[in-house]
């Protein structure tokens, strides 16, 4: 997020942390000439980077120390790279890093992404934003390098700095190849020389860099189809969307352009007067704009939750209703007026599926799963993903699993993970987030409010888990709060997954508190080393995106395992002899186990022998013996625990005393190597015979010229040494001593050296001393502040144009100069540098200095432009050849009629043409014209005479308008002034309103009668006169009255249908006229007459309708209606012939022809049963149901009813009444029929048991008593065709005996209804029962023992029957199933 306040310079964050300043490696050797552009590196053979600073701008590095220092440019700032390698360069986004190869230097360029940036290219092109607007998390900071890189250099704004947060998160983005910027950068080449960026559709893109970004620029670039994007809440009250579609063709340019508009409003409290006022506010716009609205394709869609539907007013455009859908798609997405997303996911979903087919057959053709992986992103999940921010959070459980089923098949096809729907939508929201944060005019962009959600969601994660543990290292993972891409995912759609990456901070602690962790990573699972052993950590982690930076997880603690001791430092000499040495030691960390002894070991030095151990236990000091007098000896020392042994320490090397023992000679004087500005390096030989001795000490001592004597400044075992924090350009002595075991040497000569001189700082406060003038200026400036520790020897004054191309103009001792032979009106840049022993000091502030420019010259070529009109002149003239050193901004062209005349302003502007108006007819004017710039008005041009021409006439008077008769006026007018040409045709125009006044004359007469007017009618009218030149003014209008009379003939008489505010009256004799009242011209009608065919008229008053009664049926009259006033009857309507109806039919006989127990057909008049036209007569049947009261059971042309769900045994009353096209006839008295009794229902076959041998015992269903009414059964046996009956009675079951009962026997029962009269109602017969088999007894058996044994057979009855049906038809099924589950839907 932006901010104002700038953070401290030590919280900016660390940029080439790893690269150290070296300051001593400026000497102007190895510099190159680095890009013309802020930042961009170069690495030479020496692993050396020159950054370049241009003037004006700062760079700020972090030196060895960890402190900061700021550059000021102009300057080249050398750096080494410790590793050789080159930095890291954080890129800014909107940018990316580019390696490029020049004359054997490897230069890293930051290069904007959009366009190849390069010092030798082209301008950008003007469509380009000059400025590209900075990260919203960068700050605003002048002294932190990288920053947000400009496409330009020339006047650069402040320079942002990334926070901490953000740099972490930028570094975690997917680098771009080398390899992919080359291409990309020679395709935009290419696209640039065939002009393929300025054009859209081979249309030229309207430039205006300055202006404010139009709609409809946006549309022309995306070939004339731009879409605007709105939201939409829902509301207790309706919201109203409107979707519209409209062309617009603009005057100026030769494209046309496309646009989609919507306008949402919300209605309250019934109020829809602000949402109507906005449409009619668009529908003026366009009208002005030249755009068309095509009212076919607007759409309405109302959003209404309320309980209690109303009914809302369509939108009118231009008089055309707008239609109202309860659906439309909207940017490709379905919205409905329910606010629900089901037929959109349907759509997609169904999309999608149609696009997997291509994804199967790619499979079958054996494509790689990667190619099927992106044939999935490009073709399916573009579409399941499109607006998903907008639609899917409000998705039902039904609709997402649909929308997962789709990816879920896509993976089985494609054999490769596919994140599921859930994931992009999450991905896409946060995605969409950081963006509206970036975004400061977004509608939604509440900073605080978004960064408090995303934190809440990167807060969500869990502590690390810890695993691997050893004594120096652990691995430790952890679980993302949001899901990440896979690494085939990223690959696939890097451009899709760069921006979801996250960045972790795992910080390690060993004590646990608040604020003593200690950033060790940031990445995803990671593992940790540099450990120290047995030793308690502990760790958490937090996650970032963008700028946005969540809370740390729980701490979770661990401990490292033990490990052998650390190296024990080199022992320490403590007394020697000439054959022993005592040394002495500290012990070492022990790394979490006991050190259990040291090891000792020894060797002699000059000799290859190895080391040998001289010593092992737990003391600390030891007293090695029998060694060589004047013998160097080297030492080392190893720490053993229960883990193992330690390293050996550094190697001690020391000499055992010698029999004569003398300090060491004298060494040689040191030696100047190399010099600089602050330093000095200097080195020395060892004295002589010092190679039996033991270790020698150098003491380097240093006098300057502050008297205090040589001082210490080097004390070791080295034979070299630098000198710093030195004064420039000043002489210091130095001398060497040696010391030993033995003591200390005499010093060495003394010698003395001088450091360099530094170049001067550049010269300050480049001013003018006096202003400029046009032709010279006179520059000054002051001695730089800093001269580098020597005089300055001379200035150099630098003069230039455009910036680029500089010219020195003096060169000498002085500090002032006057720069002549300059041009008026011109900008010109100065710039000043010194120089002296220390070198060229760098450039100075750029001076911008204007030289005041001189009035125009006189304008040239003043004439006319082309054809002169009665009343303008149209002139033009060339601009001034010299402009005096600045463009003319204004002309001012000066009239008169004579040279005698005063001249008078006639145009005042900035173009070269203009048009002087109101001028006379014919007339000779003298014009003459000059130009302005800054410095003033320049002489007037020569005189151009002009003149007009002819006019038209001028404006006629009203003309006289008189009376002639109640139809006829009389108009009259005069000539008027004809200004050079003679009227020659006069028109005169007549109406009834001013604004709809029609020709109706023309010709050279000056009056004309006017005829067949309406009485009492106001007339309008006006004249203009015309001639060769063309037609004048039209006069003033004059009104006429015409006077009253008779009413106009009556108009629209016509048969009135009926009213309700009529009374009841008879088709058949009487007639209902109505008409419309006709002009009554002037005088108020009083009554009407109607001729109809009588003797005389009938007379009425004033009305509009009437019945004419006690008229014949079915005849035809003749009618017509007359209006009469105060001044007389009018003419008689037209004739209307009408036609009175036929009386009504009389009802028919009705008589029952069927009557059932439960329904009556009942059958009238003579004619079909079915119907045949609906024009015959119609019949009413109605049924009493009670004393007063009866229903229509039908109503229609048929001669026959079947009455339904009656009683049985019931009488019922029925009358009939018909209807025809006279009217509806009287009702029938009424008829009674009467309905039958009901006979019982079929019973159940009988159950047959066999008792004995040819016994049985036979039983049946009992029926209960119908209305009374006992039920009587009647059993029979059927033997073939013959039928005898067993039993009849009301009882239930029956014993039969019969020794000549077989096997085809059946049996039956019958149910009875007996009446309280004795007569018995039968119903059906029951299914039959076949008899069970009966074994014969024996004295039957032997007696039919040599009879044929019979054939069994199995007789079928119905039931099972029907069951062998059924499972035959379910076979048949399953075995259909089974052939087109194989055949067809296995094989697609």
């Amino acid at each position: 997020m932006m901010t104002d306040q700038h953070l401290p310079l030590l919280e900016a964050t660390p940029m080439l942390t790893d690269v150290p300043l070296l300051p001593h490696m400026i000497n102007g050797d190895g510099m190159q000439q680095a890009a013309d552009l802020i930042g961009s590196c170069c690495l030479s053979c020496f692993q050396m980077i020159l950054v370049q600073v241009n003037p004006g701008e700062t760079f700020t590095i972090r030196t060895e120390d960890g402190h900061f220092q700021c550059i000021t440019g102009p300057a080249q700032v050398p750096m080494v790279s410790p590793n050789g390698t080159l930095p890291p360069i954080l890129v800014p986004p909107g940018y990316i890093s580019q390696v490029v190869e020049e004359n054997g230097m490897r230069k890293v360029l930051i290069l904007p992404h959009a366009v190849e940036f390069h010092p030798s290219m082209p301008p950008v092109p003007p469509h380009l934003p000059l400025y590209t607007p900075p990260h919203p998390a960068m700050l605003h900071h002048p002294h932190i390098f990288p920053a947000e890189l400009p496409h330009y250099v020339h006047q650069l704004p402040a320079l942002p700095v990334y926070s901490e947060q953000d740099m972490m998160c930028h570094s975690m983005s997917v680098p771009i190849h080398e390899e992919r910027s080359v291409k990309m950068q020679e395709q935009l080449q290419r696209r640039l020389k065939g002009g393929h960026l300025g054009t859209a559709n081979g249309v030229p893109l309207p430039h205006s860099p300055t202006g404010p970004f139009i709609k409809g620029s946006q549309a022309a670039m995306h070939n004339g189809h731009g879409k605007g994007r709105t939201g939409l809440a829902a509301s207790p009250t309706p919201p109203r969307l409107k979707h519209s579609g409209r062309t617009r063709t603009s005057p100026t340019s030769s494209y046309d352009v496309k646009d989609d508009t919507t306008i949402v409003g919300l209605i309250s409290n019934n109020n829809e007067e602000a949402y109507r006022e906005e449409v009619s506010f668009l529908t003026h716009w366009c009208r002005e704009n030249n755009l068309s609205l095509n009212v076919n394709k607007t759409k309405e869609l109302v959003v209404d939750f309320r309980k209690q539907e109303r009914v809302h007013t369509p939108i009118t455009i231009n008089g055309a209703a707008v239609e109202r859908v309860s659906s439309f798609k909207f940017l490709g997405v379905h919205i409905t007026e329910e606010l629900t997303w089901t037929e959109h996911t349907t759509q997609v979903v169904k999309k999608a599926q149609q696009r997997l087919f291509f994804l199967r057959r790619l499979r079958r053709f054996g494509m790689d799963p990667r190619i099927l992986r992106t044939f999935y992103t490009c073709t399916v999940e573009s579409i399941l993903t499109g607006s998903i921010t907008t639609w899917y959070g409000n998705c039902t459980a039904s609709e997402r699993k649909a929308l997962q089923r789709v990816v879920r098949t896509a993976q089985y096809i494609t054999g490769v993970q596919i994140p599921n729907h859930l994931d992009l939508y999450t991905s896409r929201c946060l995605r969409k987030t950081r963006r509206i944060l970036k975004d400061s005019s977004h509608p939604s962009h509440h900073p605080e409010e978004e960064v408090r959600r995303v934190q809440e969601l990167l807060s969500a994660v869990c502590k690390p888990a810890v695993g691997s543990v050893t004594s120096c290292s652990v691995v430790l993972s952890w679980r993302p709060p949001l899901p990440i891409p896979s690494e085939t995912d990223t690959l696939s759609n890097t451009r899709a997954y760069t921006a979801l990456l996250l960045s972790y901070e795992l910080a390690l602690s060993q004590s646990g508190t608040e604020g003593d962790f200690k950033l060790v990573y940031q990445s995803t699972t990671c593992k940790v080393g540099e450990l120290r052993p047995a030793t308690n950590y502990y760790a958490r982690v937090c996650v970032a995106c963008s700028s946005v930076k969540g809370a740390p997880s729980e701490t979770i603690a661990f401990t490292t395992l033990c490990s052998a001791p650390d190296a024990p430092a080199a022992p320490r000499l403590i007394q020697r002899t000439k054959s022993s040495i005592s040394l002495q030691w500290r012990s070492p960390n022990d790394n979490g186990s006991k050190i259990t002894g040291f090891c000792l070991e020894y060797q002699e030095q000059g000799k290859q022998s190895a080391f040998k151990e001289v010593y092992s236990g737990l003391a600390k000091q030891y007293k090695v013996l029998g060694l060589t007098p004047s013998t160097k000896y080297a030492f080392r020392l190893a720490a053993k625990n229960d883990v193992g042994m330690s390293a050996f320490s550094a190697v001690l090397s020391c000499c055992t005393a010698s029999c004569s023992a003398s300090p060491p000679a004298p060494p040689s004087p040191p030696r100047l190597i190399e010099a600089g500005i602050t330093w000095l390096r200097l080195e020395w030989g060892a004295p002589c015979g010092s190679a039996s001795r033991d270790t020698l000490a150098y003491i380097l001592e240093m006098e300057n010229e502050s008297d205090c004597g040589f001082q210490l400044k080097h004390k070791g075992e080295e034979q070299s040494c630098t000198v710093t924090e030195l004064r420039r350009f000043t002489s210091y002595r130095f001398r060497v001593l040696v010391a030993d075991s033995e003591g200390r040497s005499q010093p060495s000569s003394v010698v003395e050296y001088r450091t360099q001189p530094d170049q001067p700082g550049s010269p300050d406060k480049l001013s003018l001393h006096t202003p400029a003038e046009p032709h010279s200026l006179h520059v000054v400036w002051e001695a730089p502040e800093d001269d580098g520790g020597s005089p300055v020897t001379q200035y150099v004054l630098e003069l230039s144009h455009n910036g680029v191309q500089w010219d020195a103009v003096y060169s000498g001792s002085l500090r002032q100069h006057i720069c002549g032979g300059l041009r008026e009106g011109t900008w010109y840049k100065l710039r000043v540098y010194c120089q002296s022993l220390g070198g060229q000091s760098p450039v100075s502030e750029i001076l911008s200095v204007e030289t005041p420019p001189l009035p125009p010259g006189p304008c040239q070529a003043l004439r006319t432009a082309g054809e002169a009109t009665p009343s303008q002149i149209p002139l033009c003239w060339d601009p001034p050849v010299c402009d005096g050193g600045a463009p003319a901004s204004q002309y001012c062209v000066e009239m008169a009629r004579s040279a005698e005349d005063n001249q008078q302003q006639v145009f005042c502007g900035s173009d070269v043409c203009c048009t002087v108006s109101q001028l006379l007819p014919g007339k000779t004017y003298l014009f003459w014209v000059k130009a302005f710039n800054p410095a003033g008005w320049g002489p007037l041009s020569e005189m151009c005479q002009a003149s007009t021409a002819p006019g038209p006439p001028e404006q006629c008077s009203a003309p006289e308008l008189t009376l002639k008769t109640s139809t006829s006026v009389l108009a009259t007018w005069q000539t008027p002034l004809c200004n050079g040409a003679e009227v020659c045709e006069f028109r005169m125009e007549w109406g009834l309103e001013e604004g709809a006044l029609e020709l109706l004359y023309s010709g050279p007469s000056a009056q004309f009668e006017v005829s067949d007017l309406q009485p009492a009618t106001e007339y309008r009218c006006r004249v203009q006169a015309v001639s060769v030149v063309g037609a004048g003014l039209f006069s003033d209008v004059a009104t006429v009255t015409t006077p009253a009379s008779v009413p106009a003939a009556v108009e629209h008489v016509e048969e009135m249908g009926p009213v309700s505010d009529v009374r009841a009256r008879s088709p058949a004799t009487s007639l209902a006229l109505r008409w419309k009242e006709p002009r009554c011209h002037g005088a108020e009608i009083s009554s009407y007459n109607i001729d109809f065919g009588e003797e005389l008229p009938l007379s009425l008053g004033r009305t509009s309708y009437h019945i004419l009664e006690h008229l014949q049926p079915d005849t035809i009259y003749r009618i017509r209606v007359q209006a009469v006033n105060s001044i007389g009857a009018g003419p008689f309507s037209s004739v209307l012939k009408l036609r009175t109806r036929a009386l009504p039919p009389e009802p028919p006989v009705l008589e029952c022809v069927v009557a059932g127990p439960q329904s009556l057909k009942l059958k009238w008049g003579d004619g079909p049963s079915r119907p045949q036209t609906s024009r015959g007569t119609h019949y009413r049947l109605h049924m009493q149901v009670d004393v007063d009261r009866s229903v229509c059971v039908y109503s229609g042309p048929c001669h026959t009813f079947k009455v339904q769900r009656l009683c049985e045994a019931a009488e019922y009353q029925f009358s009939i009444q018909a209807q025809s096209e006279a009217g509806m006839g009287p009702l029938s008295p009424f008829y009674t029929f009467s309905t039958t009794r009901c006979p019982p229902p079929q019973l159940k076959a009988p159950k047959v048991e066999l008792i004995e041998w040819n016994k049985y015992a036979v039983t049946w269903e009992t029926l209960q008593p119908m209305r009374g009414d006992p039920i009587v059964y009647t059993l029979q046996v059927l033997r073939g065709r013959e039928v005898e009956q067993l039993y009849k009675g009301p009882a239930t079951s029956y014993t039969w005996q019969n020794p000549t009962a077989s096997a085809t026997c059946r049996l039956r029962v019958y149910a009875g209804r007996r009446g309280q009269d004795g007569s018995e109602l039968w119903g059906q017969c029951s299914l039959s029962t076949s008899l069970p088999a009966a074994e014969p007894p024996k004295e039957h058996r032997s007696s039919s023992c040599h009879d044929p044994q019979p054939k069994r057979s199995w007789p079928l009855t119905d039931e099972p029957f029907a069951t062998v049906l059924l499972l035959g038809f379910v076979v048949l099924a399953v075995l259909f199933a089974v052939l087109i589950q194989y055949f067809v839907i296995e094989r697609e």
